[in-house]
């Protein structure tokens, strides 16, 4: 969070600075923000999927095609997590017993956003496009102290297989982390649409992405991202 601080603090400093950009045809514009991101989808147990928060950096340039048209390409980094409550029953040979359990998946990837935009008004802007996305890492991080249907990496609930098979559970303690990338999407398709609000050079946007295809493989679940941002823009 320093980093973030550090970079909003820059980007607040250079919105005082006389504005020279406005009309020039190529801008480069440095963003930071906070990202809300969830998995949805048809899960391999019954569970409920909640947004967690995150944050993203990066920079985009944008071209104007016209005095309403403009099209941008970036290169961000985002940090996407997202938490699972897991319930799943079995029956051990006697009774019937229940278990719940909860855990976060967390994203490091690199998104590459390609979008055209249209101006509505003066300073408000709408735009869509298509994200291509490169998974940089992925982890699974136990919330709360529980038993789990794991495999033997002791990664849980990440494919039917798993859970149908009822034969590894086991009891993991909340802070417990497991390396999941090998089993997740490397790489990846989004769809990218939002607003922004453009006063001088500064920039205030809001951009939900929706995964095309299955962040984690043999599980039914894309990634959904809503990303808030703060940019600041050169002419180029």
């Amino acid at each position: 969070m320093k980093e973030i601080t550090s970079i909003l603090f820059s980007l607040l400093f250079l919105a005082s600075l006389p504005s020279t950009a406005q009309e020039q045809r190529w801008q480069l514009k440095p963003m930071v923000g906070m990202t809300l991101s969830s998995l949805v989808g048809d899960t391999a147990a019954p569970s409920e999927n909640t947004p967690m928060a995150g944050w993203g950096c990066g920079a985009e340039a944008e071209y104007r095609l016209s005095d309403r048209w403009n099209l941008s390409l970036g290169a961000l980094f985002t940090k996407r997590r997202a938490k699972s409550d897991v319930t799943v029953g079995y029956y051990d040979g006697q009774t019937f017993n229940i278990t719940e359990s909860r855990y976060s998946t967390v994203f490091n990837q690199i998104d590459i956003p390609l979008m055209a935009h249209l101006q509505l008004t003066k300073g408000l802007t709408a735009g869509i496009g298509l994200q291509p996305t490169l998974l940089l890492s992925a982890r699974q991080n136990i919330l709360k102290d529980g038993d789990f249907y794991v495999d033997a990496d002791n990664a849980a609930y990440l494919s039917e297989s798993v859970v149908m098979s009822y034969k590894n559970r086991k009891f993991l303690e909340k802070g417990t982390s497991t390396d999941i990338k090998g089993r997740c999407r490397m790489l990846g398709m989004d769809v990218p649409v939002g607003v922004a609000y453009s006063f001088d050079r500064v920039e205030l946007g809001l951009r939900y992405s929706f995964g095309l295809f299955n962040a984690i493989h043999g599980c039914n679940v894309q990634s959904r991202c809503l990303m808030l941002s703060l940019g600041y823009r050169f002419g180029i």
